[in-house]
């Protein structure tokens, strides 16, 4: 005759595991920047107003004939 297995009850768990593990090492540092780049200063082209101006006139007269 075959007798089932012991009924053992689980034990709760505490807290959940982790999913980050703390590591430390004397000779890394972490989160430090690696490279700072300088400011970056944007400087936009000059439009010249009478060239857009007489190339817009252009497609608006090429658009009309």
């Amino acid at each position: 005759m075959h007798l089932p297995p012991p009924f053992v009850r689980p034990s709760l768990a505490t807290e959940p595991p982790a999913l980050v593990r703390v590591v430390a090492r004397e000779d890394v540092q972490w989160n430090r920047p690696i490279f700072k780049a300088p400011p970056l200063v944007v400087r936009p082209p000059l439009a010249d107003v009478a060239a857009l101006a007489a190339e817009i006139w252009r497609k608006n007269e090429s658009i009309a004939h």
